[in-house]
């Protein structure tokens, strides 16, 4: 539940078919957007959960363990799978220097 104003990346789902939409509330007035692409709204919630001061990535060095704490963008996923074993949905095994192109990826510096 919304509790204040901003925008939120959301999934509606309705039947058997989500939609993926980013929420603006403004004195509890809600408008709706859907992006063109789910890859999009990916990194849209990527981009939220940054600006949030979230973590959108984990890695333990010590067993190369890499878990993206939100979807990952298709270009992001593809470069885990390139350089790493896929463990679990959003989880890989993979090196220290292909996390740190990853993380360049998806944790961008100003």
């Amino acid at each position: 539940r919304v509790t204040s104003d901003g925008c939120f990346p959301a999934v509606i789902t309705s039947g058997y078919a989500p939609r993926y939409v980013v929420l603006s509330i403004l004195d509890g007035a809600a408008t709706l957007w859907q992006p063109q692409s789910r890859d999009l709204w990916r990194w849209i919630v990527v981009g939220a959960t940054l600006a949030a001061g979230d973590q959108a990535l984990s890695y333990d060095p010590a067993t190369g363990r890499l878990d993206f704490l939100g979807p990952p963008p298709r270009q992001v996923e593809r470069a885990a799978l390139l350089t790493g074993t896929q463990i679990g949905a959003w989880s890989w095994e993979i090196n220290v220097k292909a996390y740190a192109v990853i993380a360049d990826l998806i944790e961008a510096r100003r």
